[in-house]
């Protein structure tokens, strides 16, 4: 099942945040859409998220109570994060202006952080050209014509070592 690993991902950081951080709020996709933070998180251009101005989605969100967004995070479970797929992600996910989850607006703010999180050999080919070639590149780009200006990468050879990693980034970001 598509998003499994990522659903559990987001409900343990969800339920380790309601006890260590009741400041902030988590929410994932991937899940039952009837509990109130599982749901669709649209990155999109101007004032209200529509089919015409979604630009992307994203797996988590972590907000505090003012709507400022701490951390996206985007999951591939399935195939190996090659430079094309991450580039596609990143793209998207750079041109967002603001996210939204179930018609509530929330603010990337210079703190914001997104973590881009895939299967590919640590040691192999991908992952070295999305460390030194694509990393850099991006980072200019975020830098000079983004909002969102923080980005991690997780590569992992497996999903669990992937969410494993994601959950210790999530953690020492968030202080938890």
């Amino acid at each position: 099942m598509p998003g499994k690993e990522t659903n559990l991902f987001g409900k343990a950081l969800a339920d380790l945040l309601s006890e260590k951080r009741p400041d902030l709020r988590v929410f994932y996709d991937h899940g039952n859409p009837k509990k109130p933070n599982v749901g669709k998180i649209y990155g999109h251009v101007g004032e209200r998220p529509a089919a015409n101005t979604n630009l992307a989605e994203v797996d988590v969100m972590v907000a505090n109570l003012e709507n400022k967004i701490l951390l996206l995070i985007e999951i591939e479970e399935e195939a190996s994060l090659g430079p094309k797929k991450i580039l596609g992600v990143l793209m998207a996910i750079l041109l967002s202006e603001k996210f939204s989850f179930k018609k509530q607006e929330y603010s990337i703010t210079p703190q914001s952080l997104f973590i881009c999180a895939g299967k590919s050999n640590p040691k192999g080919k991908n992952a070295r050209k999305i460390r030194d070639v694509i990393a850099p590149r991006v980072q200019n780009i975020a830098e000079t014509n983004s909002k969102l200006r923080n980005i991690q990468y997780v590569l992992e050879a497996t999903v669990e070592e992937v969410i494993q990693e994601t959950m210790q980034a999530s953690r020492s970001l968030l202080l938890v």
